[in-house]
């Protein structure tokens, strides 16, 4: 990303250029649910990191050779204290957010996010310090960086929760298999590799802010189709759902790596990248530990005590719906249906939950971009050399 922006001073020959990285990573997107279920219903579950020995093989030799190389002569050494401060402030928090979700009362939980906070602030505090810090907070101080960075970091969490959500309840609920349940995730994932292109292509006669807003409108309904779902019927809600709501993120995801470049001094667009794409994979690693929890949290709320059941196998299927089904093979008919009916109808109002959470999220990340992106202008009204 930081060689687009290095590459390309025309804003909209960068547009384009982000909205082309971002459709090669959809279509990743794309063919990796489809593989990996592939190689699950045949191979054991460690088979799916396979796919990545080919392609970082490739990288190691093409790399070298194709991608131009930009160094900066001042570049200070990366800081290993920074890296074990950010570490430390991460793991710890979302353990203690997974434990919570089990139960509110543990007070080692409640230590340890905690101490997350604590050494966050610690990190924070050390890269004021630093003459060129592991995160620049100095991009922060700009208002368009400021608010597509927090786009992409909330988003990327919505998404990371929901996909979590969606695929167990595909797997579990409606018992797919592994590649079954990938293939159905390819309509979504299409539906944004289809609008990506809106975005710089609108952005040339109007505001990133207006197109960015809309998008997560849209978003917002198709999350809140998903509410909809139900136990035996929920297949078409649920997809058509998530593809509105991947359609609508769609323009906005390439529009904010743009406004990222474009927002970054030229000598801190490696930074800037390196930043924009460090938040929306954290937001998605978030998103999964806090939605995750929040999902597992209303399941065990919902689910009833099952006391025709051992108790070791009652507590196994009312802490997870995976628990439940795999107790619910080795049952008889009757009670085989009981326990699943139960589990399915915890699990679907687990997935409502996070999918009003990210239909509220969405909406108030709307009015965000409204508020936090208006100055950027359209980019047929951008000089060259300002970009």
């Amino acid at each position: 990303m930081a060689l687009i922006g290095t590459m390309f001073a025309d804003p909209r020959q960068r547009a384009a250029a982000v909205a082309a990285f971002t459709g090669c990573f959809m279509g990743g997107a794309i063919i990796g649910p489809i593989a990996g279920g592939a190689l699950l219903d045949h191979f054991w579950w460690g088979s799916v990191f396979l796919l990545a020995v080919p392609v970082m093989l490739l990288l190691l030799i093409a790399g070298p050779l194709l991608l131009p190389e930009y160094r900066n002569p001042d570049a200070a050494r990366l800081d290993i204290l920074s890296v074990a401060l950010s570490l430390a402030a991460i793991l710890p928090t979302v353990y203690g957010i997974t434990e919570l979700s089990r139960d509110s009362r543990q007070p080692l939980a409640w230590l340890s996010v905690a101490l997350g906070a604590i050494v966050f602030t610690a990190f924070v505090l050390r890269q004021r310090t630093l003459r060129q810090p592991l995160l620049e907070l100095r991009l922060f101080a700009n208002r368009i960086f400021r608010g597509a960075f927090t786009l992409s970091l909330l988003v990327g969490a919505v998404q990371g929760g929901s996909i979590l959500m969606i695929n167990l309840y595909l797997q579990t609920a409606l018992g797919y298999s592994t590649l079954r349940a990938g293939l159905w995730m390819v309509p979504p994932a299409f539906a944004m590799l289809l609008t990506i292109g809106l975005g710089p292509a609108l952005a040339r006669t109007v505001r990133p802010a207006y197109i960015t807003a809309t998008g997560l409108t849209v978003a917002a309904l198709g999350y809140a189709l998903i509410t909809q779902v139900d136990t035996t019927t929920g297949l078409p809600p649920l997809i058509i759902g998530f593809a509105i709501a991947m359609a609508g993120i769609g323009p906005g995801m390439s529009l904010g790596y743009d406004l990222v470049l474009g927002a970054a001094p030229p000598e801190m667009a490696g930074s800037a990248s390196a930043t924009a794409e460090t938040g929306g994979q954290f937001g998605v690693a978030a998103g999964v530990a806090v939605l995750g929890s929040i999902g597992a949290a209303v399941y065990r709320a919902h689910m009833p005590t099952l006391t025709a059941l051992p108790p070791v196998a009652a507590d196994r299927a009312h802490e997870s719906i995976t628990g439940a089904v795999t107790i619910a093979r080795d049952l008889p008919p009757a009670l085989h249906n009981e326990v699943l009916e139960s589990a399915r109808t915890a699990f679907t109002t687990g997935l409502h939950t996070v999918a009003a959470i990210g239909a509220i999220t969405f909406l108030a990340l709307a009015a965000l971009a409204l508020a936090e992106l208006r100055q950027a202008l359209p980019s047929n009204k951008i000089p060259p050399d300002d970009a």
